[in-house]
């Protein structure tokens, strides 16, 4: 092989080298730029949760506080009403433990609809129990019938006959 010749293969041959290895270092600093570039969205992203967090913390705290003195409010007005002549107090979607101090604190009987256990006597609207309606489900409801699915089918045979002209049949009528 000729001088000349193999002075150009690795003239070539180091013209590549050098290339790829541009090439290679470009990816890798693009890479560590990308990497910085993350690191430094996470640490935002750490910061802003942190501040969220935070004030999250404190919206609780102050929805508490409020809470604890809605609940010293509420148990104040009791004793006021007892005071005034009241002969019972009812209780309608309280927490329970809120209508268990107010009903201890209080002489007079206290009455829970969905006020839970703690109290003197419950409420529970006849309509309800016996599952008169389907669409109104509180919490504390709790159904021991469901008579709207026998009225609806009782109606819709009552419609049926009439259109049919089996209602009023010859014993029903004089």
């Amino acid at each position: 092989m000729d001088q000349d010749v193999f002075d150009a293969y690795l003239s070539a041959k180091k013209t590549a080298f050098e290339t790829a290895l541009a090439e290679e270092n470009a990816r890798i600093e693009a890479e560590i730029k990308a990497e910085r570039e993350c690191e430094a969205e996470d640490a935002r992203i750490r910061e802003e949760n942190a501040k969220l967090k935070a004030d999250a913390e404190k919206a609780e705290k102050e929805r508490l506080a409020k809470e604890e003195e809605e609940a010293q409010k509420l148990i104040e007005d009791a004793k006021l009403l007892e005071d005034t002549g009241c002969f019972a107090l009812v209780l309608e979607k309280v927490p329970a433990s809120l209508a268990k101090k107010v009903a201890q604190s209080i002489s007079i009987p206290v009455i829970g609809i969905g006020a839970g256990a703690g109290v003197d006597g419950q409420v529970l609207v006849t309509h309800d129990l016996l599952g008169m309606t389907h669409e109104f489900s509180p919490r504390f409801l709790r159904r021991y019938l469901s008579l709207f699915d026998e009225i609806t089918g009782a109606i819709k045979a009552y419609v049926d006959d009439v259109k049919s002209v089996d209602f009023p049949n010859e014993k029903e009528q004089y």
